[in-house]
């Protein structure tokens, strides 16, 4: 019986939690929503197939344990496999020997890790077992419980190959440049001690004696380029050696100003920021680095005659910056400034070098565990800056 103010349409819950009947009107609503929701994952699933199918990249899914579960026709096409023949089997099966590793650590990466994605470079044996390099993503995703991987290919093999060859290329670029310095070096040495000798032999004011001082500019500027090259080799090999030992860098920043200033009297050198601080590294070599700076800082600045070298240390580390006020470089060309055989566009060609300074610059100073930079603005000079980490303040 109902309750006096209980309206005739509402059924009395009892103590066996019998349910309210739905209304006729909500349970449609709750059916067309039912409804929606699978013609929505239907829909997903038929653009996922299409995507799956489409793609000009070779696609497969695999499982957690690198089977394959699913592949597309593109990925066919590229490995030379049916899809009978590839669904079902161990991707590993068809990995070139020397990199099955890199599916252990795909695999790894994925299910032990959880990552929600993960990229590798890896080679492939085609069906005729010609090699494929391959640029190897992919992504989890999570089916009736179960967790996949959706594995896109990539084809670098052009890509490889052109690596491979330019590493031929600088290979024998080095063992060219080795032997060739090498070879310059014993007629140089000799041309140098008779260039000696005649200059003790000429008086200063015989006509002949500006050829020699002539001669002498010209064979520095070869020793130097010789030079050059060597320590190229040397830093492709692995080879550069260092002297650490501990020393003044303000005391150090004076003395190479003073031995520059003489070679360069069309421009002021300026020293600012004094700071007695110490540096462990080979000075020679810091040397090296701070002798290309200033000497490009010259020579990239013909209409100014002012340099500045500033000293100055934070967060353990002491900075040196080289600043000059001449042509500048332009934006486009700063990030490869420190690649060896690099010249900058036209003023390249219209200045003396190889192009080795300022990698053998950087390289020294990665060494030495620092760090390098440029700031620069085409007309207005540049800013080059090396860091190093500092020992102590010298009281």
């Amino acid at each position: 019986m109902a309750k006096p103010h209980q309206k005739a349409h509402e059924t009395e819950t009892t103590d066996d939690f019998s349910l309210t009947p739905i209304p006729d009107k909500a349970a449609k609503v709750i059916e067309a929503i039912k409804t929606r929701v699978i013609k929505t994952l239907e829909n997903s699933e038929s653009k996922f197939r299409t995507i799956f199918e489409q793609s000009t990249f070779g696609n497969k899914i695999i499982d957690s344990d690198l089977r394959i579960i699913k592949v597309n026709r593109a990925l066919t096409q590229l490995l030379g496999y049916s899809a009978e023949e590839l669904q079902g089997t161990l991707i590993t099966a068809i990995a070139h020997p020397e990199y099955v590793n890199d599916w252990k650590e795909l695999q790894a990466k994925l299910w032990a890790d959880k990552n929600a994605s993960f990229s590798i470079d890896t080679c492939i044996l085609m069906k005729d077992q010609a090699t494929l390099w391959c640029r190897v993503t992919s992504i989890i995703f999570e089916d009736s419980g179960a967790t996949f991987g959706y594995t896109i290919f990539e084809d670098i093999t052009e890509r490889k190959n052109m690596d491979r060859i330019r590493a031929e290329v600088d290979t024998k670029k080095d063992e060219f440049i080795s032997i060739v310095s090498h070879e310059l070096r014993t007629p140089l040495t000799t041309i140098k001690a008779i260039n000696q000798l005649l200059e003790k032999a000429v008086s200063k004011d015989q006509t002949y004696y500006g050829f020699i001082e002539k001669s002498n500019y010209h064979i520095l500027r070869l020793e130097k380029l010789i030079l050059d090259l060597v320590d190229v080799t040397k830093i492709q090999a692995g080879n550069v050696d260092l002297n650490i030992i501990n020393f003044d860098v303000n005391a150090f920043i004076k003395a190479c100003i003073g031995s520059l200033q003489t070679i360069h009297p069309t421009h002021e050198i300026h020293f600012k920021g004094t700071l007695p601080v110490t540096i462990m590294g080979d000075q020679f070599r810091i040397e090296q680095v701070l002798i290309n700076l200033i000497n490009n800082a010259v020579k990239y600045s013909p209409s100014s005659n002012k340099i500045d070298v500033r000293l100055s240390s934070a967060a353990g580390y002491v900075k040196i910056a080289v600043q000059d006020y001449g042509i500048g470089i332009a934006k486009k060309n700063l990030s490869s400034i420190f690649k060896r055989f690099y010249r900058v566009g036209e003023a390249g060609h219209h200045f003396q070098g190889l192009g080795l300074g300022l990698y053998i610059a950087s390289e020294i100073v990665s060494k030495h565990e620092g760090t390098f930079g440029i700031e620069s603005k085409l007309g207005e000079g540049t800013t080059i800056w090396f860091s190093l980490p500092m020992v102590q303040h010298l009281d």
